[in-house]
């Protein structure tokens, strides 16, 4: 999920109704915005346990408190701890996908990685 969060918005905040109108595209005909959209669609009903039809704000804002919000995962296939951080204000909340972590390679700017390391890319400290 926070892979997917993290492709679509990057380093930005998003809020939750940002995710509702991307959603949205989900039954538009564009290519790319259309399989993004059923992308998140899918993920969002797998963190769910259900089917997530008519998402509102409301819902994902819940959804995001109850299953991801300060709650670290792995992302990138093992290499990157990341994490969504919530910044509340007075009308909606904000997310961002924060990287704890940054693959070995990143890490250590060309500095050889040990083979400690190397076997445990989960070796974060969080």
């Amino acid at each position: 999920m926070l892979t997917i969060l993290r492709k679509r918005w990057g380093d930005k905040a998003f809020k939750a109704q940002s995710v509702v109108t991307a959603l949205s595209a989900a039954t538009s005909l564009a290519d790319e915005s259309a399989e993004q959209a059923q992308e998140l669609a899918a993920a969002l009903g797998e963190l769910a346990g259900e089917a997530f039809d008519k998402p509102t704000a409301q819902k994902l804002g819940k959804l995001f408190q109850k299953h991801l919000a300060d709650r670290p995962a792995f992302i990138d296939g093992g290499n990157c701890v990341a994490v969504l951080r919530r910044n509340s204000n007075d009308r909606a909340n904000e997310y961002k996908v924060e990287i704890l972590q940054q693959p070995a390679a990143e890490r250590d700017q060309g500095e050889p990685v040990s083979a400690e390391t190397a076997e445990q890319p989960w070796s974060a400290t969080l």
